[in-house]
């Protein structure tokens, strides 16, 4: 839980951080903290897979925009452990990213993710590599009520090492995959929850499959 904690100091941190430079007509700014309750199931290319008990990621993250274009980047850390069978294991993400708008409703996106852990048992897994997607946004047509569909995509092609006690320093080819839908409510101008699904996809070659899944929860601030 003390990981949680320290996030959120992050994100407020951030938020103190980006406030003087707010002011600026030409930039907009926006700021939040968003968790990820999601089960990791590790499914080998030969034998039965395995599902970890639920865990939250929390994290902070935040974003830039100048006319069409906007950058970005979020971090997010599990607050206790994956707990697999005979194993936990904590997780680390972080994402960073650059876009442009071709329509007010749609955007290309691309950017780096970097992914790691290691569990009880010594072994560390590490991911690294360029991520290329889009974002599509759809304001729902609702009296009274300021609320957005959104629907986000990411093709993913990493590199995966992993090393530790009782395994070699290995690496290995990643084809990946995520996607997030959800909707964004704003009750005022510069706030906004969003509360999602989010499933992800790393096809580790000749390894096996990992997979994080679960819902997804968001508050956001915008200067």
């Amino acid at each position: 839980m003390k990981k949680g904690y320290l996030v959120i100091g992050a994100a407020f941190l951030m938020m103190l951080f980006l406030s003087e430079y707010a002011f600026s007509e030409d930039f907009d700014f926006n700021v939040g903290l968003r968790t990820w309750y999601s089960d990791w199931e590790i499914s080998p290319k030969s034998g039965s897979s395995t599902t970890s008990d639920y865990s939250f990621m929390v994290g902070p993250n935040f974003k830039v925009s100048y006319q069409k274009f906007f950058a970005g980047a979020s971090f997010m850390a599990t607050t206790s452990d994956y707990k697999f069978q005979n194993l936990t294991w904590p997780r680390y993400d972080l994402d960073v990213m650059i876009g442009y708008m071709v329509h007010p409703r749609l955007g290309l996106v691309a950017g780096w993710k970097s992914i790691r852990g290691t569990t009880n048992t010594g072994v560390t897994h590490s991911v690294n590599g360029p991520t290329f997607g889009a974002t599509f946004n759809y304001p729902i047509p609702m009296e009274a009520v300021n609320v957005t569909f959104y629907l986000n995509g990411a093709f993913l092609p990493l590199q995966g090492d992993i090393s530790g006690p009782g395994s070699n320093d290995t690496s290995y080819d990643i084809i990946g995959y995520s996607a997030e839908a959800g909707f964004a409510y704003a009750p005022i101008d510069t706030l906004s929850i969003t509360l999602g699904y989010k499933y992800q996809n790393l096809d580790w070659r000749d390894l096996a499959n990992d997979i994080l899944s679960g819902v997804t929860l968001g508050v956001n601030y915008a200067f």
